[in-house]
């Protein structure tokens, strides 16, 4: 028998996408964690990287806890966020702030306002002695928005590091953005619009702008133009439908995502 009928062959749908072979600069943090063969956790850290990329991808935990765990969202969303980020990034603080935004995510899916699910993640995190780093942040950012002021030079009150935005920098920036610009296109050019790192910054921002207000709030041509959109759309409205209460997986309607 041929050695290769032995191993487990690619398989999915997704395979069929050429830009999801594209490099992205992806994050050497997680590069070099996946490449080590090694799973981090919570208790048992990989390395001490607070670096910002772990929580802009951070949000489909939010959006599984809202659909699976409707009672209780918030508290899972930050409980499954902050576990998946320490698989690459080892330091507290980027773990929790990793899960306040997947609780953000998960707390507006409910259809609860940002300001409210601002408050109640941030006693949440309390409640659950997370990195003070990372309340402080929060409540930096709430405080800010609340000045009434979308100017991007404002961004630099909060608190940072020049040399890039670490985890709870980035959460701020995104989240002050959110809170305090009017529409979308303000919201994104406000957290990009600025002295410091702005990819991070500019995802979070979209994430929490479109939980809270949907997929009319956001430009048509903006959407348009995103590549690969409609992929994007079709797992999202699958993670919808997937995840919740009681569904059944069958090789026939759900077999294209072969890891279920």
């Amino acid at each position: 028998m041929n050695d290769e009928a032995l191993v487990p062959q690619p398989d999915g749908w997704l395979l069929d996408y050429g830009f999801l072979y594209n490099s992205r600069r992806p994050s050497e943090t997680t590069l070099r964690a996946l490449a080590s063969g090694v799973m981090g956790t919570p208790q048992r850290p990989i390395n001490q990287s607070k670096g910002n990329a772990v929580v802009a991808r951070s949000v489909p935990f939010g959006l599984v806890a809202a659909r699976s765990h409707p009672a209780e969202a918030t508290k899972w969303a930050y409980e499954l966020g902050r576990t998946c980020a320490a698989i690459t990034h080892g330091h507290p603080t980027a773990q929790d702030a990793a899960g306040a935004y997947a609780a953000l995510i998960g707390s507006l899916c409910k259809g609860t306002p940002l300001h409210q699910t601002t408050f109640e993640v941030t006693t949440l995190l309390t409640n659950e002695n997370a990195a003070q780093e990372v309340i402080d942040h929060l409540d930096s950012a709430r405080g800010l928005a609340g000045e009434g002021t979308t100017n991007p030079t404002w961004i630099d009150y909060l608190p940072r590091h020049w040399h890039g935005l670490v985890a709870e920098e980035a959460l701020a920036i995104g989240l002050y953005a959110a809170l305090a610009a009017p529409t979308f296109t303000g919201a994104v050019q406000l957290a990009v619009n600025h002295s410091g790192n702005s990819d991070s910054a500019g995802a979070i921002c979209g994430g929490l702008y479109g939980a809270a207000h949907g997929l009319d709030a956001l430009p048509e041509e903006w959407i348009n133009e995103l590549e690969g959109h409609q992929v994007i759309s079709t797992v999202a409205e699958d993670i919808h439908r997937i995840m919740r209460p009681g569904y059944r997986v069958t090789r026939s309607d759900d077999w294209r995502y072969p890891g279920l």
